[in-house]
């Protein structure tokens, strides 16, 4: 029964924190409707997981009307398992498979934890702060884990994930409290505030960040498909456009700028059909694209042509470079398509004072002389400041 002001707050905050729970569930049950794959199996896990807490934050509401030992069993096993749900969906998330041993594994370690709290609790019934120890310790093994797997991508992570692991480390840091308020005083009411807070704590942040995880997922997937182009998944125009404007409004654009023309496209269209021209784009385009390092840009910019921003100072290098891909696109086009192809190559240095549109220039010149050079060659087109 609710027998204070304290009891009332504490069933207050137990039911937002189911309400929470609630919500969660609603919002992966909808959203996983529409995933496929590893995000639907980790949404799976998810929604398990919210669907749990809730159910453990119902028992915690009803525990005065049930036997005590009842509810230390029931939400023993509850928030224990919810734990190995949260590490469960983290990793289907990063593509990991959920093997027969790591399962056996979660089983086998809830039945101990809930075995061992209920001997405890049974046969020692004043050590209450062993019992809350012990909980700590093994809360925070398996919130560990789950922080070590997102940390493990931490150098791909997007918002979303990043989220996702900061919770796991909120949930070790909240999962202190109860502990640490045994260890201040002996006050049963300092125990349950700081149970209560650790509720709050963990299912606002882990509400929050899973969440997060799906709609930034679902902002970055839409921003991705606005930036890249359909065929070939290079960078397109726009975002070439604006990644050298950006570059040249700001001083900071430094390198070469190379324009790739694919010779003869035409023919191979009139000759072999359209499919053979989407198979041409796509093979010429990883070729290139396996010549780019993390600081330059490609990006196919119409139909055959490909622009690429190098961030190399060094003219021979860059020459070095590009032949090198004129050279593999002849080579290996040959295996992969059913005539080889070519390329012709213009290129120039980024000047500060340049434009979009003067530096396009200066490249196309380049370009249109490759072509007259007899195409599958490259040309640099000389500064004339």
């Amino acid at each position: 029964m609710i027998n204070s002001a304290s009891d009332l707050i504490n069933f207050a905050s137990v039911l937002n924190n189911i309400v929470c729970s609630v919500v969660g569930c609603l919002f992966l049950y909808k959203i996983r409707s529409g995933l496929t794959g590893y995000q639907r199996r980790s949404a799976s896990y998810f929604l398990l997981f919210f669907l749990l807490f809730g159910l453990a934050f119902s028992a915690m509401a009803i525990r005065t009307w049930l036997p005590l030992s009842y509810s230390v069993l029931l939400n023993n096993i509850l928030y224990m398992s919810v734990a190995y749900l949260l590490l469960f969906g983290a990793l289907s998330w990063y593509k990991k498979p959920i093997n027969r041993w790591l399962w056996k594994l979660a089983v086998i370690h809830v039945f101990l934890y809930t075995a061992i709290q209920n001997y405890v609790y049974h046969y020692w019934p004043d050590t209450l702060q062993l019992r809350v120890q012990f909980a700590f310790f093994n809360f925070v093994f398996v919130y560990l884990a789950t922080y070590l797997v997102c940390n493990k991508h931490r150098a791909t992570n997007g918002r979303g994930e990043r989220m996702l692991a900061l919770s796991a480390i909120v949930c070790m840091v909240a999962a202190c409290f109860p502990t640490l308020a045994l260890a201040i005083s002996d006050r049963a009411d300092y125990y349950r505030v700081a149970v209560v807070i650790t509720q709050n704590i963990v299912c606002f942040f882990l509400l929050g960040s899973l969440l997060s995880l799906f709609l930034f997922n679902q902002i970055d997937w839409h921003y991705e498909r606005s930036i890249r182009d359909e065929l070939t998944g290079l960078y397109n125009r726009r975002y070439i456009n604006d990644c050298i404007s950006q570059s040249l409004a700001k001083q900071r654009a430094k390198g070469f700028i190379a324009v790739i023309d694919i010779d003869h496209f035409k023919k191979v269209n009139d000759l072999f059909g359209h499919d053979v021209g989407d198979n041409t784009l796509i093979a010429v385009s990883n070729i290139l694209a396996s010549f780019i390092g993390p600081n330059d840009l490609i990006g196919r910019y119409g139909g055959e042509e490909f622009v690429i921003f190098l961030s190399q100072s060094d003219s021979d290098s860059v020459e070095l470079l590009l032949e090198g891909m004129r050279q593999s696109v002849e080579i290996k086009s040959s295996s992969v398509l059913p005539s080889p192809v070519t390329i012709s190559v213009g290129y120039c240095v980024v000047e500060i004072g340049d434009t979009l549109p003067s530096l396009f220039s200066k490249a196309d010149s380049a370009l249109y002389m490759a072509k007259r050079n007899g195409r599958n060659c490259i040309v640099k087109k000389e500064s004339v400041r």
